[in-house]
């Protein structure tokens, strides 16, 4: 699941690493899954960003679906 969403985010490994499950204090980001795929709110070198990312064709690349299991 790691891999998939880093991928499929375009996310540089300390953004990965600082990801939490929902939004908490003091975090780096956190994850958020919806109908329609996961909304990553990120904290980079560059500052706040949010990363969209949709879900996959197939179940066995599909990063939400990851996350989900």
């Amino acid at each position: 699941a790691i891999l998939l969403v880093g991928f499929a985010g375009g996310l540089r490994r300390s953004e990965i690493t600082g990801l939490d499950c929902g939004p908490e204090q003091g975090g780096a980001g956190w994850i958020e899954i919806m109908d329609g795929g996961a909304l990553l709110t990120i904290r980079g070198k560059t500052g706040w960003r949010q990363v969209e990312i949709g879900r996959g064709s197939s179940q066995r690349s599909c990063p939400v679906q990851a996350l989900e299991t």
